[in-house]
């Protein structure tokens, strides 16, 4: 499946939201190249996100990642990109996604995404020292903070909606 239409899908949403399963299983059952953009983070940078947020900020993190996304210009091959939590938030980064590619927000519920972080807690920077009763109350908070970014997404798929045939769906109308 090559197309010189479409070059980048960009999944987007909170962390825990499922951007890299459902980028993985898309990237694998239609042949295109998958990337999670804290995976090539750690590989420029060569520490984990966690040593970065640690060891350089947060701000350094961001200026980083704005540069990893960026590298994702059309070459005639087709991306999945799984985007951290934040990249839609920061430097004007949603713009060069939607500019560059399709964006999908998967909008999962609160309750989901609290689940799954609370498994891999310790490998995230902003939730490490978030008591586990208290993450309820901090993804309301990410949530209301980041969803007018989500929102420019040209596609929302809700909790029930994240399935692996409708972001097929989507992606077979440009790839």
């Amino acid at each position: 499946m090559q197309s010189s239409s479409i070059q980048n899908i960009f999944l987007v949403g909170l962390m825990g939201s499922g951007k890299t399963y459902w980028g993985q299983q898309l990237a694998l059952q239609n042949n295109l190249h998958f990337i999670d953009t804290d995976q090539a983070i750690e590989a420029a940078v060569g520490l984990s996100v966690i040593e970065i947020f640690t060891t350089k900020g947060e701000l350094f993190f961001r200026e980083k990642e704005t540069a990893v996304l960026q590298q994702f210009i059309p070459q005639n091959k087709i991306n999945i990109i799984a985007t951290g939590g934040g990249t839609a938030c920061f430097n004007q980064n949603m713009t060069w996604m939607n500019n560059n590619g399709i964006t999908i927000w998967l909008n999962d519920s609160i309750e989901n995404i609290v689940e799954r972080n609370k498994q891999n807690k310790q490998q995230r920077p902003l939730l490490k020292t978030i008591a586990d009763k208290d993450l309820h109350n901090f993804f309301i908070h990410q949530f209301e903070e980041r969803k007018s970014f989500y929102n420019r997404s040209k596609y929302c798929l809700n909790t029930n909606e994240i399935t692996l045939t409708n972001l097929k769906k989507i992606i077979h109308q440009y790839v």
